[in-house]
């Protein structure tokens, strides 16, 4: 099973104190912290739900790209993960992507 974890962009907010939480691979995954660990926990948490709903509607899940120098990680809860690997190479119109079905043991 692949891991999937993806790079979290955590801007520090000058305006309203805090961080911005988002995710260049799934750019509906916005969120805000009141500080770094707060900003790490909504992350995860925001992340969670992004794939979930991506997972529902039977949309792609992108493969997780390689992080920028110091850019931290956020995990996707293995459940998903598990789920993910179902769901990542097909289409929102069920055509199937190259590489991905039962030959190569991912469907």
């Amino acid at each position: 099973m692949r891991d999937f974890a993806y790079p979290v962009t955590l801007t520090q907010s000058t305006d309203l104190g805090g961080f911005v939480v988002t995710f260049k691979d799934v750019p509906e995954a916005i969120t805000q912290g009141e500080d770094l660990p707060d900003a790490l926990w909504q992350a995860a948490d925001c992340l969670e739900e992004a794939i979930a709903g991506r997972i529902r509607r039977g949309d792609v899940i992108p493969a997780p790209s390689k992080p920028r120098r110091g850019q931290r990680l956020v995990p996707v809860p293995a459940a998903y993960g598990r789920q993910s690997g179902s769901v990542s190479g097909h289409t929102r119109s069920g055509n199937q992507q190259p590489g991905v079905g039962p030959a190569s043991g991912l469907r």
